[in-house]
């Protein structure tokens, strides 16, 4: 996407924002609600919405451990270098270099 203009610090500080998420979202609320939801657990993510602070959550032994599962599947997508972009869409492009296309 360097090439549309968009910045690579631009996709530098999403990764990072992305890692640092991961990491705290066993003990941060804020952070497992949202990666919980961007990555489509919107059952978890209202367990973690019922413990009223973050103590309660990690005191909370079941939503920990799914906390821990999931946040291992994240792991494993960092060391594939996906970059996770919350509220964005896909795109899909098509091109035609013989111009038979119509439209």
């Amino acid at each position: 996407l360097s090439g549309l203009g968009i910045k690579d610090e631009v996709f530098l500080r999403k990764q990072e924002e992305f890692f640092v998420a991961v990491e705290s979202m066993l003990v941060r609320r804020d952070f497992a609600i949202k990666l919980l939801n961007s990555q489509n657990y919107p059952d978890l993510a209202a367990s973690v919405v019922v413990c009223k602070s973050n103590e309660d959550m990690k005191e909370n032994l079941s939503v920990q451990s799914t906390l821990k599962h999931i946040r291992n599947k994240l792991v494993s997508k960092m060391e594939k270098l996906s970059i996770p972009v919350i509220k964005s869409r896909t795109l899909f492009g098509v091109c035609d270099p013989s111009k038979l296309m119509n439209y």
